[in-house]
């Protein structure tokens, strides 16, 4: 007993000296198995960690029961039925676009070590608010993607404004410049008509 929960508390990157050894030997049984107790519930609880990591069908969005997991040749998993009927209608895989010619290329018979009753109600709300959380840090950065991508176009969309506006300004100011050369023209052609007129002259036509 002694010397298992030596090795345990190397396992675990545990530190002891002889003498620490020596004074584990003191140690009575009850106080053996109470520490036992304690290391199997931690190694439990890091195993629950790693389980709760559940692949998530893509096609439905919600987790995989371990005993309704179907799997592609590319390695994808989902849901037995949701993946049959992709299939059926698309002919790919849904993650990677892999094409999948009959329903023989779909492995749905998976085994795995871990039960689904090892997990509680608990765990499965824990693991639902996790995905939940995943999907809402997903949709975080969609927006923040396109609020960027919205802010590059309004940037651009000013910067070609304020260009349109300069030109406009040029515009206008040449029609001005035009339209006061045409009432100088117009005011020296009736200063010459009237020229003509006082002389008792008539303009030549042309």
């Amino acid at each position: 007993m002694t010397r298992f929960c030596a090795a345990i508390l190397v396992y675990f990157g545990g530190q002891y000296e002889t003498n620490q050894l020596w004074h584990m030997k003191r140690i009575s049984c009850g106080m053996c198995q109470f520490f036992l107790c304690i290391l199997v519930f931690l190694i439990r609880k890091s195993e629950m960690s790693e389980a709760l990591q559940r692949p998530q069908c893509s096609i439905c969005s919600e987790w995989i029961k371990l005993s309704e997991t179907s799997a592609l040749s590319c390695g994808h998993l989902f849901h037995s039925c949701c993946i049959v009927s992709w299939i059926k209608t698309w002919g790919n895989c849904p993650v990677c676009r892999k094409k999948i010619i009959n329903e023989d290329q779909i492995v749905r018979h998976l085994f795995f070590q871990v039960d689904d009753s090892d997990f509680s109600d608990q765990d499965h709300q824990v693991y639902a608010l996790r995905t939940k959380l995943n999907d809402l840090l997903e949709e975080l950065k969609a927006s923040k993607d396109t609020n960027k991508t919205l802010k590059a176009v309004y940037e651009k969309q000013c910067v070609r404004y304020n260009r349109l506006k300069r030109e406009l300004h040029k515009q206008r100011k040449a029609t001005i410049l035009m339209e006061q050369q045409v009432m100088r023209l117009e005011k020296k052609y009736l200063e010459i008509m009237h020229g003509f007129k006082k002389l008792g002259l008539k303009p030549k036509k042309t």
